[in-house]
């Protein structure tokens, strides 16, 4: 697997050219990120906190072999560099799969930056329901403790 962390200016990677030539563009992104964030004011972001935008991506077929990647960027605080993941997976996987490898991905990312606060956001109404589900499941769990 190729990756590539913070805001690199230097070379382009060839996995990092097959994953954006199979996913959408950015501006996808861009036309919906004012809704997606109309619940978190860019003045509740500070040093320890980001927004993570996640993105898996499978096409069965592209020149005869199927692939997958996975792209995560994670905004913080004005004047606060991006974060960005990006990767080409050497396996296929089913696209709600890869969704999943780039959340974690990018969880993991954000914890050896010292993030302590996410809001997440994805466009996968299936990978939303299946995260709350299982995060409500362990809430009610600790209720329960104590």
């Amino acid at each position: 697997m190729e990756e590539r962390l913070p805001e690199a200016g230097a070379g382009n990677l060839r996995g990092e050219d097959d994953f954006r030539s199979c996913c959408g563009d950015e501006e996808e992104w861009e036309d919906t990120e004012e809704s997606f964030t109309a619940g978190v004011a860019k003045g509740e972001l500070d040093e320890t906190s980001v927004r993570l935008f996640f993105k898996g991506v499978s096409s069965p077929e592209a020149e005869g072999e199927k692939l997958s990647g996975i792209g995560v960027v994670m905004e913080r605080a004005p004047g606060v560099p991006v974060l960005k993941v990006q990767k080409k997976l050497d396996f296929y996987v089913e696209e709600l799969v890869a969704d999943h490898l780039a959340l974690m991905d990018g969880l993991l990312v954000a914890l050896q930056n010292g993030i302590r606060k996410i809001f997440a956001f994805t466009n996968s109404e299936k990978l939303y329901f299946q995260v709350r589900a299982f995060w409500l499941l362990i809430m009610n769990c600790l209720r329960r403790i104590g």
